[in-house]
């Protein structure tokens, strides 16, 4: 019987704890879109789908990813860096787009070479056509493995303008 009641202790308290919100192409994670930098965030990996073909296979990712978007004007230059909260995790980003967040999409840039527990940097070539773009912050660990992480971009990001009128 006291088994039985610790289990079901167990199940209650699996369904009564808040539910990771998971981050998809079509519902990137907070902060989405990324109109600005300096932009500081952390990030908890929690996208459903998977990435481990993008950017046609350069890194086996085979973990939990989280997706952001990066709204970029015509004249952009920024740098993106990702720093794993603990010592033994190791990433693998990419940025994709214009306008595409599958995994067929252009690869803009990709990086997994600083290894376990160091960040990693992507530097996109300067003034990339105007549009959305995806960052892909994924896992080279198994698919249950993720830790938080520190996201910077700095540089910039300008919009275009969508609308002017003088009245």
């Amino acid at each position: 019987m006291k088994k039985l009641i610790s289990g079901l202790v167990a199940v209650a308290a699996t369904f009564g704890t808040p539910m990771a919100f998971a981050q998809t192409c079509a519902a990137p994670g907070a902060p989405s879109p990324i109109t600005a930098a300096p932009a500081n965030f952390n990030s908890a990996c929690t996208a459903a789908d998977e990435f481990n073909s993008i950017c046609a296979g350069s890194v086996t990712a085979t973990g939990t990813s989280a997706v952001y978007s990066i709204q970029l004007g015509a004249a952009n230059n920024f740098t993106i860096t990702v720093t794993p909260s603990a010592g033994t995790y190791d990433h693998a980003i990419f940025l994709i787009g214009p306008n595409s967040c599958a995994q067929t999409a252009p690869c803009v840039a990709d990086a997994d070479n600083a290894g376990a527990g160091a960040a990693e940097s992507l530097d996109p070539a300067d003034n990339l056509p105007a549009g959305t773009y995806y960052l892909v912050i994924d896992s080279t660990a198994g698919p249950t493995g993720c830790v938080p992480s520190a996201v910077s971009i700095v540089g910039t990001l300008p919009v275009s303008l969508q609308n002017f009128s003088v009245e």
